[in-house]
């Protein structure tokens, strides 16, 4: 099992924004069978939003074909479009269970 971590700075003044699409997402996500572990979680540091969000996979593969399906048109696609704006950073760390 892979965990994939995404942190995400959120752009100043679009907290409110980030989180309307966040929810499109997550909608997205449990439609399709996406394992999420929770979330997403919500930090703040430093007068900064981050989000972060954390997913289960079988392997890296899936990871990759996951993105490929869910955004690739559709309401997944104008989803992702979407994000730009409303992030300054991201970040993206994977996880193996242990034992290795």
């Amino acid at each position: 099992m892979i965990m994939r971590a995404v942190t995400v700075t959120i752009a100043p003044g679009k907290r409110d924004d980030y989180w309307a699409w966040a929810r499109d997402i997550v909608e997205l996500w449990d439609s399709k069978g996406v394992k999420r572990a929770g979330g997403p979680y919500r930090l703040r540091e430093d007068d900064q939003d981050v989000a972060a969000w954390l997913t289960l996979h079988e392997s890296m593969a899936e990871i990759e074909d996951e993105f490929r399906t869910l955004y690739a048109d559709g309401l997944g696609k104008t989803l992702i479009e979407q994000r730009p704006p409303l992030v300054s950073e991201t970040t993206v760390a994977y996880y193996d269970e242990w034992p290795f």
